[in-house]
């Protein structure tokens, strides 16, 4: 028998490796960091001149926060990334999720987080 202390030690480990996430079997791990695609500043202006502004603006006025980041995503996707700072964060790369379109998010340590 193990002393007190290695018992619980023992305990709590074994019951961890019990614990799975909900739909744990549908998870699909993919690599965290992938190579972030290099932007030619000259095609991502071209792709911003393209765009009516004041049309896209009235069109997306009434739109829910999902469509808005779908749009932005089509037009944008590959030369944008989301800068995560927070918990406020997560609905808008939930939304991106939402989407089924590719993302980026990084991460700012702004030095303002809960410890």
């Amino acid at each position: 028998s193990l002393p007190g202390n290695m018992q619980l030690q023992a305990s709590r480990s074994m019951r961890a490796s019990r614990v799975q996430a909900p739909h744990a079997s549908r998870i699909h791990l993919r690599p965290v960091v992938r190579a972030a695609p290099v932007a030619n500043a000259a095609a991502v202006e071209a792709k911003v001149d393209k765009v009516d502004w004041p049309a896209l603006a009235k069109e997306l006025d009434t739109k829910s926060p999902l469509e808005i980041m779908d749009k932005a995503l089509e037009h944008f996707g590959q030369d944008i990334a989301i800068a995560f700072s927070g918990a406020e964060d997560v609905a808008i790369i939930e939304y991106a999720h939402l989407t089924g379109r590719p993302y980026r998010v990084f991460s700012l340590d702004t030095g303002r987080l809960n410890p």
